[in-house]
């Protein structure tokens, strides 16, 4: 599906991806889509995505890794390397 789309712009107004359509609506981020697949169709699947407070914050723990972790860690390196692209590039 490409994202740059008008009809894709009514989906989801960021472009980004993913998006998941349901019957009542569109969903975007990974992260909303995996905590509303498992609510609308795990219910019996609590090893998936468990009811108890602390097991369901260790599964969240892992699953915002990539926000928490990850992005400020490739943000700090992009800074670095746009000062250095703007020093002998521009």
């Amino acid at each position: 599906m490409e994202n740059r789309t008008p009809e894709f712009l009514e989906m989801n107004p960021l472009h980004t991806i993913p998006v998941l359509e349901d019957d009542r609506g569109y969903i975007t981020d990974s992260h909303a889509i995996l905590s509303y697949l498992v609510d609308q169709y795990g219910a019996d699947h609590q090893h998936l995505y468990p009811k108890d407070p602390f097991k369901r914050a260790m599964v969240d723990q892992r699953l915002h890794f990539d926000s928490g972790v990850l992005y400020n860690r490739f943000k700090t390196l992009m800074k670095n390397y746009s000062t250095y692209a703007e020093r002998f590039y521009w």
